[in-house]
């Protein structure tokens, strides 16, 4: 095994016992229905709530149901604002939070609920996703910017039947926003077809969302996990520094992708993505 090899292991094994915590802690107390994920963008939610699925299946037969709060949308004609562009979609006052703590509470209770579909291209609720009854042996995951929120779930859900869990990714360096962009201007790349300058463009108003509606929440949880993998910036710097050269000196971003280039400049060498596993949560952003 090389020293690249046995790096590559030990991160991906830091992270999996990680989500072993959380997930024995399901099989633990059965009582549990609910498990309540946030964390911000590029925080790793998507890859973080499938594993904890898949562990709880495998090692002890319960099913998992991934419900995401972004259904419960009000339609946007309800929303404050003359025009779409004006809409805050990330305020909590935007989600139907009548419907959203009934189907928590029903759901709770073993309850059969229908969970809504919001069309985002025509921008209002149409039609039912899916019809979760939750089991004995079944779990429903609760993604969203506002899950850790108590005003989502108190009053509404027995404590005991809850977990809750917050993801962010920081380095030894503390720059978890560095991280995180750099896994989101990848990703935006490989899977949404846009390049640097809309990533950029985005990136601020992201960060204020964040540090409004889902940091005052993470004390709130039940487990905090660091998905930061130790060799992921070797994975990342070819394919973000080939994004950061889209950004000329003549844009407003050439400051900011400089410093992330600065940033970059303090990891040397490159790992190839052909080494990083087919399960490791980097697959979110690379594919």
């Amino acid at each position: 095994m090389t020293k690249v090899t046995r790096k590559i292991e030990k991160a991906e094994n830091a992270y999996k016992k990680e989500i072993e915590k959380i997930a024995r802690d399901i099989m633990e107390n059965r009582d549990v229905r609910l498990i309540l994920v946030a964390g911000p963008s590029c925080s790793g939610k998507t890859t973080t709530s499938a594993t904890i699925s898949r562990y709880v299946r495998e090692y002890a037969g319960i099913k998992s149901h991934t419900i995401s709060i972004d259904d419960f949308y009000k339609d946007v004609e309800f929303l404050p604002g003359e025009t779409v562009a004006d809409k805050d979609f990330e305020a909590l006052d935007s989600i139907d939070l009548d419907l959203l703590h009934s189907s928590l509470h029903d759901l709770s209770l073993g309850k059969t609920v229908d969970i809504p579909l919001f069309d985002f291209e025509k921008t209002y609720r149409n039609g039912i996703r899916s019809t979760i009854t939750l089991g004995k042996d079944e779990i429903a995951i609760i993604e969203g910017l506002h899950a850790l929120n108590p005003e989502i779930y108190e009053n509404f859900v027995e404590k005991s039947k809850i977990r809750r869990v917050f993801l962010d990714c920081h380095d030894e360096h503390e720059n978890n926003k560095f991280e995180r962009l750099i896994r989101r201007l990848v990703r935006d790349r490989n899977f949404r077809n846009a390049d640097a300058h809309l990533t950029f463009t985005l990136w601020s108003k992201v960060v204020a969302g964040e540090e409004k509606y889902i940091y005052p929440f993470s004390s709130q949880a039940d487990f905090s996990v660091n998905t930061y993998h130790s060799y992921e910036t070797e994975v990342l710097k070819p394919f973000a520094e080939k994004l950061l050269n889209e950004i000329g000196k003549d844009s407003i971003f050439y400051e900011g992708a400089k410093a992330v280039q600065k940033y970059l400049d303090l990891h040397e060498g490159e790992i190839p993505t052909e080494l990083v596993p087919k399960d490791s949560l980097l697959r979110e952003f690379i594919g």
